[in-house]
């Protein structure tokens, strides 16, 4: 019996659908193949296009915009061969600066190991 669980946990997919709003005015539907469980995530080291990396607060937001988790899994990556995903809900992901600056609005990340706590 565990072999067939190991089979089935292979073959796991995840879809990070992220509907159109106004931080995320394009969206996204992705689908990703785990290789590993999904965990809860509360904290990410950021790197935003402008400004300095920092550690985050992140969290999801559900689709009327209330908070949920932000879960973290391990992907295959073709590029980096193992990344982990992290992903909330149909708004996506809200990165919060220790530092108290601008949150940060993404509709998923792809990280390497470093980037978690």
């Amino acid at each position: 019996m565990r072999a067939v669980s190991a089979l089935l946990r292979t073959s796991t997919f995840i879809d990070v659908s992220v509907d159109a709003h106004d931080a995320l005015p394009d969206g996204v539907l992705l689908r990703f193949k785990a290789v590993s469980d999904p965990r809860a995530l509360s904290r990410i080291l950021y790197a935003p296009d402008v400004g300095p990396e920092g550690w985050c607060m992140v969290e999801g937001r559900d689709g009327s915009g209330a908070r949920c988790e932000a879960m973290a899994v391990q992907v295959e990556d073709s590029s980096a061969g193992v990344s982990t995903l992290v992903f909330g809900g149909a708004r996506g992901l809200r990165l919060i600066p220790s530092d108290g600056s601008v949150t940060f609005a993404e509709t998923h990340l792809l990280v390497s190991a470093e980037c978690l706590p």
